[in-house]
């Protein structure tokens, strides 16, 4: 498993070849051992093959043409939904899992979810890209896939075998020992920006570097929506 996390990239180009129902079948059996915050188990996992929802879904993702092509998208929820209903169930209070902490905590469930299941992936010889996209179209996410109240969308997978191989990118480090120490996040990123410049030009024939792309696409807020709708569908009863 390390050394197929070693050679990952995002894949964005799919062989027109279906996933084996028992590959399918396995990455459903993983995302549902993945573990959640209290065994609350807040979120939920949708995998997708109908093509009109493919397609949808890549229009909802700033019209991303991978999404059309994966044999597969999973989007996974952070669902409270099934909490509430365990609430209904036991005659219980659901006054406080309308709280901001527990929206952050079904995210968290959520995304490592998706990690678990982008890990089962590469065992299984297939290729990912996670969408980020799918958070900025949660009105349109939510009523294509029947979502109710107290969940949201928070990330999603293209799954298939991989076609087309994308050049290795180079990371930056990110683990520190006992403290953190932001001059030297700066130092690293001036390095950095050296090492991502020479990769865009040779594979991309486009000079730029890291913190450029960073501060530019981060420069501006791409869903001021967000807010209002996290808390009509999930914090506001």
């Amino acid at each position: 498993m390390i050394k197929e996390f070693e050679k990952r990239t995002s894949v964005r180009y799919f062989l027109n070849k279906e996933i084996e129902p028992e590959k399918i079948n396995k990455l459903k059996e993983i995302i549902n051992l993945s573990p959640t915050s209290m065994n609350c188990q807040a979120f939920s996992a949708i995998f997708i093959t109908d093509q009109k929802i493919k397609e949808e879904l890549s229009i909802i993702n700033f019209n991303q043409e991978h999404l059309k092509r994966a044999p597969l998208i999973v989007i996974f929820v952070a669902d409270y939904n099934r909490v509430q209903t365990c609430c209904n169930m036991n005659n219980a209070s659901d006054d406080q899992i309308h709280a901001l902490d527990h929206f952050l905590v079904g995210c968290v469930d959520a995304t490592i979810a998706a990690s678990t299941c982008n890990a089962a992936a590469l065992e299984l010889g297939l290729g990912c890209c996670f969408l980020g996209g799918i958070r900025q179209g949660a009105p349109k996410v939510k009523e294509l896939l029947n979502l109710p109240k107290m969940s949201f969308p928070v990330i999603g997978l293209t799954i298939g075998y991989e076609d087309k191989k994308i050049p290795l990118r180079p990371k930056i480090n990110k683990c520190y020992d006992n403290l953190y120490n932001s001059e030297t996040v700066k130092n690293e990123l001036i390095e950095y920006d050296k090492v991502m410049e020479e990769y865009y030009t040779k594979y991309f024939n486009k000079p730029t570097t890291f913190s450029a792309i960073t501060s530019r696409s981060l420069g501006k807020i791409h869903f001021p929506e967000l807010k209002d709708l996290i808390e009509e569908y999930f914090i506001k009863k």
